[in-house]
């Protein structure tokens, strides 16, 4: 007998087995897919409870110097002082008079 010849009732029966595998696997995918959607669902319902707010730091430099801080976020903020632009002006006038 070759190896290709198999019954034709054993061959149904495998086709059987592997159809009810498949059913099987795309119900476990679909659920798995429904889980997911409801656990991000879930998240974003938790944390749009809570009201997040933004603040302004103003804050002054002595000479002019460069400003950078951590905010609230965890992210560092490098800003230019607001003076910056009226120290650059005077060093200019005292540079322009020969002053250093």
């Amino acid at each position: 007998m070759n190896e290709r010849d198999v019954p034709y009732i054993v061959f149904e029966s495998e086709m059987v087995k592997a159809e009810t595998r498949d059913k099987r696997k795309d119900r476990i995918i679909a659920l798995l897919a429904m889980i997911i959607l409801i656990s991000n669902m879930a998240w974003l319902w938790f944390f749009n409870q809570f009201d997040f707010k933004s603040q302004t730091v103003k804050m002054d430099t002595e000479e002019g110097g460069d400003n950078s801080y951590i905010g609230n976020d965890g992210e560092i903020n490098n800003g230019l002082n607001d003076n910056n632009d009226n120290n650059s002006d005077a060093q200019k006038e005292t540079q322009e008079k020969g002053g250093c």
